[in-house]
């Protein structure tokens, strides 16, 4: 079909349209106009009840090589070298034809063999959006990450009704990390924008980094840091892990300080007169690493009022490191911490899986 079939109120370029219409060609296997009706659904938004017509079909899942169809039922089937194309960059087109988009891979899985969706839990039970997101991110080539927006995916998520921090709270989810989440969460990183994602939700990113546990704070604070997120809207809580009983909490919280350490001597000083006689220990040990002269007066007027053997120790050692100078920037941790493991990113289900989710 021409560009002028379509009404195209979205603004798709013609290039985008034609990628479509190859993508969706397998649908006219069974001599159907299903292909033509899902375009129209996808690119006017006319004919929403394609979708039901799709979910009664014969295969159509199998018809649109669906990634987790094929990975299921035919491994050896390439996926779609023009939704490929389609997805390798992202028309301005706003998020409507991308959820009726993912609307018609919802729909199609319906039809046909069980279409497996074992990540639900982390999606909220929406199979459109599992569908979606793993359409967009097995595109990754060559260390290369999916273009598409997270940003439009939580615009999305806002239409159905749904909470558009829901990816991440999925990546900073409070629970131990366990192996199923981990692909996901995987998945939802790669997202283009998902860095500045953490500003935007940096509420939810705060509350869990606080509340988890010592070794998921860890994990969380190592996400920060992998993303190169600046202290900014964390300062506070970063401040209070750089200070924590957990000696990889505070290992884990001290690079992302380091360019902060100004903003968050305040906070260690509070911490240092109001805190455990853990915390204030070791808020003494980080103002003398860390702050340098600017807690000097500081940490004389604490000295003369201390009275507990191992603050008046810690004190004594913090104006030493004083008078040594303040730590360079890079020295934050003696030595780094262990990369994570690798993650193999496409794993065909097993049969016991298959069943399981079946």
């Amino acid at each position: 079909m021409s560009l002028a079939t379509y009404k195209n109120a979205a603004g798709f370029s013609a290039e985008k349209i034609e990628l479509l219409e190859k993508d969706f060609a397998g649908l006219n296997e069974s001599g159907s106009d299903l292909a033509e009706r899902a375009l129209r659904y996808v690119i006017d938004g006319d004919d929403a009840n394609v979708l039901d017509a799709l979910s009664k079909a014969h295969e159509p899942a199998l018809q649109l090589r669906l990634v987790q169809t094929l990975r299921t039922y035919q491994a050896h089937r390439p996926a779609s070298e023009a939704r490929d194309r389609f997805f390798a960059d992202i028309d301005a087109v706003g998020f409507e034809p991308y959820l009726r988009l993912a609307k018609v891979y919802e729909a199609a899985a319906k039809g046909g063999p069980p279409v497996p969706l074992p990540f639900q839990a982390y999606y909220a039970g929406l199979p459109w959006l599992e569908l979606f997101v793993q359409e967009i991110w097995v595109r990754e080539r060559g260390g290369k990450k999916p273009a598409f927006p997270i940003s439009i995916l939580e615009e999305m998520l806002a239409a159905e009704g749904q909470d558009s921090a829901l990816l991440m709270k999925t990546v900073f989810s409070v629970k131990p990390q366990d192996h199923f989440r981990a692909l996901p969460v995987t998945t939802i990183k790669s997202l283009s924008g998902f860095r500045d994602g953490i500003a935007k939700h940096h509420v939810v990113v705060a509350e869990a980094i606080v509340h988890a546990d010592a070794s998921r704070k860890v994990e969380l604070l190592d996400i920060l840091s992998e993303q190169q997120i600046v202290a900014g809207p964390f300062v506070r809580e970063l401040a209070l892990l750089a200070i924590s009983g957990a000696k990889k909490v505070r290992e884990a919280a001290l690079p992302l300080l380091k360019h902060a350490r100004d903003e968050a001597r305040p906070l260690i000083e509070q911490a240092a007169v109001n805190g455990t006689p853990a915390e204030r220990v070791q808020a003494i040990r980080w103002l003398g690493r860390f702050a340098g002269e600017a807690a000097r007066e500081f940490l004389l007027a604490r000295q003369q009022v201390e009275k507990g053997a191992k603050l008046k120790e810690a004190i004594s050692e913090a104006l030493g490191e004083v008078r040594k100078g303040v730590a360079p920037v890079q020295d934050d941790v003696a030595s780094p911490r262990p990369a994570l493991p690798h993650i193999e990113t496409v794993v065909p289900l097993s049969a016991s899986a298959r069943q399981a989710v079946a």
